[in-house]
C-alpha cells in the first residue's frame, strides 16, 4: 500500500540499509517481499555504509533460496 502511494522504495536507514537489503537479510529463504520491492524498482546494487548491496548480501549468505530472486542480474 505504501509503495502504491509513492513511498521511496530505496529509502535508507542510518546504516544505509534499504528495505530491499533488510528483506534479503530477514528473508529466511522467503522472497515475497524481495519480489515486491524489486517490482517497484528497488535497486539491488545500492550499497549500504559498509559497501554491501542487497545482491552482494544474497550471494554472501550463500542461501540459494534468496539468491534466486536476483538471477536476472549479471554475476
Amino acid at each position: 500500500m505504501l509503495l502504491r502511494a509513492g513511498a521511496l522504495v530505496d529509502a535508507a536507514d542510518s546504516s544505509g540499509n534499504t528495505p530491499l537489503w533488510r528483506a534479503v537479510f530477514e528473508s529466511k529463504g522467503r522472497g515475497e517481499v524481495i519480489v515486491l520491492l524489486r517490482r517497484y524498482g528497488a535497486d539491488p546494487l545500492r550499497e549500504n555504509a559498509a559497501g554491501v548491496s542487497p545482491l552482494g548480501l544474497a550471494r554472501t549468505i550463500g542461501n540459494y533460496d534468496v539468491a534466486q530472486y536476483f538471477q536476472d542480474l549479471p554475476v
